[in-house]
């Protein structure tokens, strides 16, 4: 599955992508989050985190590093993340399409790179 979707957020472009690309600011509005762990300041990350839909429960171990950092025209990272039984790895861009009077567009593009079924 891939999902793709634009939002626009009323702050100046460099607070926008400086909290975007922060792992340990992402967290404090991150439902489901159990712990975060900086492996590599400013490239890796490990997230631990429940998920569900409808009766179906997982807890993911997710392993996120940035492939590129490009501020603030664009980021581009991969996870890989594990759960029993099943696996997931994942590519995502964060890309800024528009600031007009002090609002911020920005596009997020993510689709899988493999899967298994939870």
């Amino acid at each position: 599955m891939r999902l793709q979707g634009n939002v626009s957020i009323a702050a100046p472009r460099a607070k926008v992508w400086s909290f975007l690309t922060d792992p340990e600011a992402v967290a404090q509005c991150t439902p489901g989050l159990e712990s975060l762990t900086i492996v590599e300041p400013g490239r890796k990350f490990r997230a631990v985190a429940s998920v569900g839909l409808g009766s179906i429960k997982a807890r993911f171990t997710l392993d996120v590093e940035w492939l590129e950092l490009q501020e603030p025209e664009r980021a581009l990272a991969k996870a890989h993340g594990t759960a029993p039984g099943s696996t997931a790895d994942v590519a995502g861009e964060l890309v800024p399409v528009i600031e007009i009077e002090g609002t911020f567009g920005i596009e997020l593009r993510t689709g899988p790179a493999a899967s298994a079924p939870l």
